[in-house]
């Protein structure tokens, strides 16, 4: 799913979602960006949101599209016998885009490692909810009688040493849910899983900016950018929206864009008069 995220009288932003990581999933990222870019995008959106994962080389072939250098992901085995890093190259990057990062709690194992490489090395800003918290390598061992056997042997960590295992990531910027929603969703995750692996290497996470998530989709719809339609849900994807709306921001850096979300969110307090949310020019001086 790869289109242009158009507004009136604003940059325009492209928007990919991957759904998994198949055989084809960094060429066909590469192909639909260029093809995005050609038609005027400048800045990318990429979905990961329910994304459970899929090819691990895939994964780390997304990541290092966006990074010239530096480690993307560190596997390690029991006892550290078994290591195996994995680390960007300048060949085929896409550097130069500005990029934001959709995660929720269906994002798991490849979506973490993607996420978490890019969060470390300050790549992209990560906008969702805590990911799912799948971090650990099952190998399967062939038995006679054709049979086998399926052990977890590894977990994998981010360029920064953090366990993604039973902790996922934690977006820059965090989207509040209601309270007995998360509570749900707490209830589908790897740490809720009866006997699940923990890690030595728990790093405490917290999110630079939050916003409530009912805020988000009571504002879009007051304002039409979303309505709620349970035939075609995607109309009511407020998180896209400000996603969208977070990507014209002037300043694309992550400080830059976590401070145009502080100023967007602040006005969203106020009477909606217009279809735009955005800060006026004199605001996003201040």
């Amino acid at each position: 799913n790869a289109h242009l995220l158009e507004e009136q009288d604003a940059p325009t932003v492209a928007y990919i979602q991957l759904t998994s990581f198949a055989a084809e999933s960094k060429g066909e990222l590469d192909r639909e960006l260029q093809r995005l870019r050609e038609e005027g995008a400048e800045a990318l959106v990429l979905d990961l949101r329910n994304n459970p994962g899929g090819l691990l080389d895939q994964a780390v072939n997304v990541a290092d599209y966006f990074l010239t250098s530096g480690m993307i992901v560190n596997t390690i085995g029991r006892g550290r016998l078994q290591e195996q890093e994995k680390f960007a190259s300048a060949r085929g990057t896409r550097a130069d885009v500005p990029l934001i990062v959709l995660i929720n709690s269906g994002s798991a194992s490849g979506s973490e490692i993607v996420a978490g490489a890019l969060q470390d090395h300050k790549r992209a800003l990560i906008v969702g909810t805590r990911s799912f918290g799948k971090g650990s390598v099952q190998s399967i061992f062939r038995l006679s009688g054709g049979s086998a056997l399926r052990l977890t042997t590894a977990l994998y960590y981010t360029p920064s040493g953090r366990s993604i295992q039973a902790e996922g990531i934690v977006p820059d910027l965090r989207i509040r849910l209601p309270e007995d929603d998360e509570k749900i969703l707490a209830l589908y995750s790897e740490s809720a899983l009866q006997g699940h692996l923990t890690s030595e290497a728990v790093v405490e996470q917290q999110s630079r900016f939050a916003v409530e998530a009912e805020k988000l989709r009571q504002h879009y719809l007051k304002t039409g950018e979303t309505v709620d339609d349970e035939d075609y849900p995607e109309k009511g994807d407020w998180l896209l929206v400000f996603a969208r709306h977070l990507a014209q921001s002037p300043d694309k850096s992550i400080d830059g864009m976590l401070g145009y979300a502080e100023k967007m969110v602040s006005r969203m307090a106020e009477p909606v008069q217009t279809e735009s949310t955005e800060p006026t020019d004199e605001a996003s001086d201040s």
